[in-house]
């Protein structure tokens, strides 16, 4: 009958959507493994999927290959031309309820997924959507048949890429600059959660609380803050060079592979932190909190970790300290397997319990104060030992922090010293000889040390050089700040132009030393030896050069003016003043 025809025809329609089906669900069996890795990358940010993902794949790796031909839907099919019209209505709505069913299944196994998500993905909505997708795709091929747990998981997979799709759509879009600080102006203090994902907030004044904020590669370079907030905030690949941000509260936020370099972060609070591949090179992290943080392959070059910076429990491993200052900070159960610590500064350091497989120590300094793991001898590695009468003779200490250390009759002929700090420091009868100390900060003790032959070059010395060795030494341009060099040997000494005002030189060897230009005003060269010394155009108005000796020296142009003491001073030509 006509009728019967009609229904027979649209059941044949209805297995032939159902071969596009299986034509849709064999092209993405294949592809079906690279969506899972991609998507279990995806979820591994989201805690609540991660179970429901996990039994997904099992359930995926579980499936047959391929289920019973389509031949059998066929002959079915040929066996309802027999039927009345009212068996096809029957058949045609069981099919119905059948797939019915199994939309309410899809649903029911994707409910906590899609709960999780936070995603109001309508089911009948992406029936809908599956459907036109499905009216889109013409392939030819030849078809094989599924089961229901294969159209099952395909449709759960689909659903799957639907949510993070309508999630993706759905994201609040980053607000701009101008309005953000347009907010901040009219006194808005609570910014938690908001959107400033790639805006640029360089050198502006950071207030109020940015608590898991997403400022996602957002410009913050130079930026000053008030009472800052940033717990929990995303700056993933967010720049934050040379950046006020001391005392500022990172607990628990993302920031891989940000940029903080130069950035001033002393006493901030990074505790649980993710710095994973970060530049943190030159900044200042003085008192920073840093316990139980990621900083695999951070970069921390050239760092101030020093006055007990908290590093405790904390992942460094192949991160690069090359250079850093770590004076005083805790490590102890710190991972730095790996880790470069080369010319590091280890002094009175926690070292207790760390792990130093494979780390780098080379020209890393620590002292007997340096706390380390038992059995561990950083000299066998490459570190330098300070102590008094520690051998380092050739060392290379350059721009070390060695304020403070005792290194009296230490040994460090020839060393490389340059732009080191000896502020504070004791190198009583210490010998430098020969070394380079050339921009080095001298504020210490340098009593007796030799220090024959050093390069002093723009050196700064305020110190005690009482009865210091400097013959030979290269002083230009020199920072002197009222160093005592009473006794000294400065014999061949160059002192060119130098402003040796008020200074303290009785008794000094400068015989032969270079004062050509030299200001001299009010010098105290009571008994000081300058034969021999080039004296041409330095002024000695009002220095006291009483019984000094300068004989030989050439005092062509200098200005001894009328208040110069020369009583009893042995004068070039060999005769005693009156």
């Amino acid at each position: 009958m006509p009728d019967t025809e009609l229904d027979i025809t649209s059941l044949l329609a209805r297995i032939s959507q159902l071969e596009e089906r299986q034509n849709i669900v064999s092209k993405y069996m294949v592809g079906l493994k690279r969506q899972f890795d991609g998507m279990t990358e995806a979820l591994q940010q989201i805690e609540p999927l991660r179970e429901q993902v996990s039994e997904l794949q099992q359930r995926f790796n579980q499936l047959p290959t391929s289920s019973n031909s389509l031949d059998d839907a066929e002959t079915a099919s040929g066996a309802t031309e027999s039927v009345s019209v009212d068996d096809a209505e029957t058949e045609e709505l069981s099919f119905e309820q059948v797939e019915q069913q199994q939309h309410q299944e899809l649903v029911a196994s994707t409910e906590s997924v899609v709960h999780h998500a936070e995603v109001g993905v309508n089911a009948e909505t992406a029936e809908a959507e599956k459907d036109e997708e499905i009216d889109a795709v013409v392939e030819e091929q030849n078809p094989t048949a599924f089961n229901d747990e294969e159209f099952k998981t395909e449709r759960i997979m689909w659903l799957l890429n639907r949510i993070y799709a309508v999630k993706e759509e759905s994201q609040e879009t980053p607000i701009s600059a101008e309005e953000f600080l347009k907010r901040c102006k009219q006194g808005e203090q609570d910014f938690t959660e908001i959107n400033l994902a790639g805006v640029n907030l360089s050198e502006q004044y950071l207030n109020g609380n940015l608590s898991k904020a997403n400022l996602s590669r957002a410009n913050l370079s130079c930026v000053k803050r008030g009472t800052l907030n940033l717990s929990g905030a995303k700056l993933k690949e967010a720049e934050l060079c040379e950046a006020e941000l001391s005392t500022v509260n990172f607990g628990e936020a993302n920031l891989n592979a940000a940029n903080l370099h130069k950035a001033r972060l002393y006493g901030a609070k990074l505790a649980k932190a993710t710095l994973i591949k970060a530049n943190l090179s030159e900044a200042n992290l003085q008192q920073t909190d840093l316990s139980e943080t990621n900083l695999t392959q951070a970069n921390l070059s050239g760092a101030n970790l020093s006055l007990q910076a908290n590093l405790s429990s904390a992942n460094l491993s192949a991160a690069n300290l090359s250079r850093s200052n770590l004076r005083k900070a805790n490590f102890s159960r710190a991972n730095l397997s790996n880790a470069n610590l080369s010319k590091a500064n280890l002094l009175d350091a926690n070292l207790e319990g760390a792990n130093l497989q494979g780390v780098n120590l080379q020209q890393a300094i620590y002292n007997a104060a340096t706390i380390l793991p038992p059995g561990f001898n950083p000299a066998k590695v490459g570190a330098y030992f300070i102590a008094p009468e520690a051998l380092l003779i050739k060392a290379n200490l350059a721009g070390a922090d060695l304020s403070q250390v005792n290194l009296t009759m230490a040994k460090l002929q020839g060393a490389n010293l340059i732009k080191t700090n000896f502020a504070n420091a004791k190198l009583l009868q210490a010998n430098l000889s020969g070394a380079n100390l050339s921009e080095a900060k001298l504020e210490g003790d340098f009593t007796a040390a030799n220090l024959s032959g050093a390069n002093l070059m723009t050196t700064s010395l305020s110190g005690n050089f009482t009865a210091v060795d400097l013959s030979n030494t290269n002083l230009q341009n020199a920072n002197l700040s009222q160093p005592n060099f009473s006794g000294a040997n400065l014999t061949g000494a160059n002192l060119v132009g130098l402003n040796l005002q008020y200074m303290n030189l009785n008794g000094a060897n400068l015989s032969g030393a270079n004062l050509c230009g030299a200001v001299l005003y009010g010098i105290k060269l009571s008994g000081a030896n300058l034969t021999c010394a080039d004296l041409r155009g330095a002024d000695l108005r009002g220095a006291n050069l009483e019984r000094a000796n300068l004989k030989g020296a050439n005092i062509s142009g200098a200005d001894f003016g009328q208040k110069a003491n020369l009583t009893g001073t042995i004068m070039p030509d060999g005769t005693v003043h009156e």
